[in-house]
């Protein structure tokens, strides 16, 4: 779990610097959600829709989080923790 951490705090940070457009700045915002692929997963449909239940969450969070959806069902939470919060 610490490389998918890691690979979402990259993520996020890359999209939280300003992109030059012409003579503007502009800020993109992201949401990211997380489910696990592998054969005691289950099928497709069934991992996308957790991905997409885990992104719902993170959105809901707010700004530049990223929701898991193993830990949203261990612990019944949407809530995104701390070390996979954007960094302010």
């Amino acid at each position: 779990m610490k490389l998918v951490n890691r690979v979402c705090s990259l993520i996020l940070a890359a999209l939280a610097a300003p992109l030059p457009l012409g003579r503007h700045q502009h800020r993109v915002g992201v949401s990211i959600g997380v489910a696990a692929i592998g054969p005691e997963c289950g099928e497709i449909d069934g991992i996308i829709a957790r991905a997409d239940s885990a992104c719902y969450a993170a959105k809901a969070a707010g700004r530049g989080r990223v929701s898991d959806a193993a830990l949203n069902a261990e612990t019944g939470s949407n809530a995104a923790p701390a070390s996979m919060r954007a960094a302010s």
